[in-house]
Formats: C-alpha cells, sequence, structure tokens
C-alpha cells in the first residue's frame, strides 16, 4: 500500500469521524423536534458526507491511475 493510500485513508477516517461529531452536535444544537424534521436532517446530512469522501479517495488512488 501507498504512502499516498494510507495517508488518504486515515483523512477519510478523520473526515468522518469529525463530520459524524459535528452533525450531532449541531442537531443539539437546533433542537429539531418532530420526526419529520429530524428525517430531513438526517437523511440530508447521511448524503452529504459522501461527495468529500470520494475527493479523498480519488486523490488517494490518483497514483494507481498514472501507473495504468
Amino acid at each position: 500500500m501507498s504512502a499516498r493510500k494510507a495517508l488518504g485513508y486515515f483523512l477519510l477516517l478523520v473526515f468522518l469521524t469529525g463530520y459524524s461529531v459535528a452533525v450531532v452536535s449541531l442537531a443539539d444544537l437546533l433542537g429539531l423536534a418532530g420526526w419529520g424534521l429530524q428525517l430531513l436532517y438526517y437523511g440530508t446530512s447521511g448524503l452529504v458526507w459522501i461527495y468529500p469522501a470520494v475527493k479523498i479517495l480519488d486523490w488517494s488512488h490518483k497514483a494507481d491511475r498514472r501507473r495504468l
């Protein structure tokens, strides 16, 4: 495993941990009442993390694509 991949996986782990804490903390701060609002908030938050995660993984696998 290359150093870039290892760093990418580490950054992904740190990002997802921080993102999860931020989402839950913001929900607590906003005091979301009602299951409908919570469903919308957590549903949206559950999809938003995908874009930055894909960017991190693309960056970490960039060296592999150059070798092909």
